[in-house]
């Protein structure tokens, strides 16, 4: 399976993906969050997950998904 191929088996259960995905504990995001503003990348966003927190956080956000059945 090439890496391509393999990132894009999770949008074939994109709604059970999220639904069932543990969210990121808040000492996680504060740890990995720079001061806001700011400005970050979120590779590989899928659902959006990560994004979300990070826009709560007041910072600006360019999130890809090669996935067009995981993106939010």
């Amino acid at each position: 399976m090439s890496e391509v191929s393999r990132a894009l088996t999770f949008g074939q259960m994109a709604e059970e993906y999220d639904r069932w995905r543990p969210g990121y504990p808040d000492a996680a995001v504060d740890w990995l969050a720079p001061p806001a503003p700011g400005r970050v990348a979120d590779v590989g966003a899928g659902t959006g997950r990560l994004t979300s927190l990070l826009l709560s956080r007041g910072l600006t956000v360019e999130a890809v998904e090669p996935d067009p059945r995981m993106r939010a």
